[in-house]
């Protein structure tokens, strides 16, 4: 099964909840205070500024200090809200409030004037509106506002995020079904009957002439590897961790025997690849220490890796030797060059066009099994409910936000 996106969607659950609390509530509580009110006359009773101490940049400040970095202090800022205390009566019970606006927004503004002009609109002993719940008559507010823009535009990118996440969960899922269908029902080919069009494959691979690829960071020879680079992140408290600064794959042609024959593959960027994750080897460099001869070859050719002078790093790959299991599923095509007279030698397995007929949904190459590869996508459609979820679930925070501005109400809980 895919963690890696289960993973995703337990953190945008997460992220949701996080969100919901500091965000979507407060703005669902807006919209449900402006949907489920009664009016009611009030009486202004008071009238006073409020202030509290805010230090510029508090949340990052102390996201930094919680990872053991230094940061310097910050500024001291005045808040200001203006308070209005008023009275009002629901069947002949008298309720007290200073709530302002509707839902939970307190709006602390940064200069005292923008806190006055809010106070001054009001006079101990004047007559105004409330507008309370009828279901909790003690929530009440007397300033109609529309919900402030920071919340609305926070809400509106989150929402997408989660539409778009479950709209490439939906496709996906169907994708991934239909990769498992073709690789369950399709036989695998010999090579020496291997005709044009979709086909799966399996055998070990062989490097063209015998000539192999020296692998990225040892003396080793292979026809396929993927690399990762990563350096050591401490902190001054706990344990530290490896930062990944760089990764890529180092990709040439290399032919499939299956004892009857050879076919040739030519791997692009593009090409999905499912190695042995039990198959990574690491190569660790202190800072102060040389690196292998492997390793100070690769960074030669590979510009945009930099070296690193201060920090213990990671060299990692995971390869595909030559002898070792090798399973393909792609579209065989006549190579441009075609020459020898086996018929074999005349195709060979890569990217097709996407408008091209012949092209089918996966260009893959594993060290893997076709069955491994078929049970491992055996759960391939969960994509396709948490998918659906997720775009109801953005329409409905949609309608929960902005619903009611189009005459639309979704039943909130007081």
């Amino acid at each position: 099964m895919d963690t890696k996106g289960i993973g995703w969607v337990i953190i945008l659950v997460l992220l949701g909840l996080v969100l919901g609390y500091y965000g979507f509530g407060s703005a669902l509580a807006h919209n449900g205070a402006v949907l489920e009110n009664e009016a009611t006359s009030a009486t202004v009773t008071g009238l006073d500024i409020e202030t509290r101490e805010e230090f510029e940049g508090s949340l990052t400040r102390t996201v930094l200090r919680s990872l053991g970095m230094e940061v310097e202090a910050s500024e001291e800022k005045t808040m200001y809200r203006a308070v209005i205390t008023y009275e009002y009566s629901v069947n002949g019970r008298t309720y007290k409030q200073t709530n302002l606006f509707p839902g939970s927004f307190s709006r602390w503004k940064y200069t005292k004037s923008g806190a006055e002009r809010i106070r001054d609109e009001f006079e101990v002993g004047q007559s105004t509106t409330a507008y309370y719940n009828p279901e909790t008559p003690s929530h009440a507010y007397i300033m109609e506002a529309e919900m402030p823009f920071l919340s609305a535009l926070f809400g509106v990118l989150y929402v997408l995020v989660v539409m778009l996440t479950g709209a490439y969960y939906v496709r996906e899922g169907f994708r991934r079904r239909n990769q498992r269908k073709l690789m369950n029902e399709m036989p695998i080919e010999q090579a020496q009957s291997l005709s044009t069009g979709p086909s799966q494959i399996d055998g070990v691979a062989r490097a063209p002439y015998d000539d192999p690829d020296s692998a990225p960071f040892t003396d080793e020879s292979c026809v396929l590897a993927k690399w990762e680079v990563e350096d050591s992140i401490r902190f001054r408290e706990g344990p530290g961790r490896w930062n990944q600064v760089a990764e890529g794959y180092q990709l040439s042609p290399f032919y499939v025997d299956d004892g009857t024959g050879r076919t040739l593959v030519c791997p692009d960027k593009d090409t999905t690849f499912k190695l042995d994750d039990d198959n990574w080897q690491s190569v660790y460099v202190n800072a102060q220490n040389e690196a292998p001869e492997p390793v100070q070859s690769f960074l030669e050719y590979r510009p945009d890796v930099d070296p690193t002078e201060y920090r213990k790093r990671r060299y990692k790959q995971n390869l595909i030797r030559p002898g070792d299991d090798v399973y393909v599923f792609g579209t065989v095509k006549p190579r441009d060059n075609q020459h020898g007279s086996d018929p074999v030698d005349e195709l060979v397995i890569e990217r097709v066009a996407d408008h091209d007929p012949r092209s089918e949904p996966m260009f893959l190459i594993s060290a893997r099994t076709q069955q491994d590869l078929v049970h491992s996508r055996r759960f391939a459609l969960w994509r396709l409910p948490a998918g659906i979820m997720l775009i109801v679930g953005g329409i409905g925070l949609l309608l929960g936000m902005f619903g009611h501005t189009i005459g639309v109400s979704l039943p909130l809980v007081p």
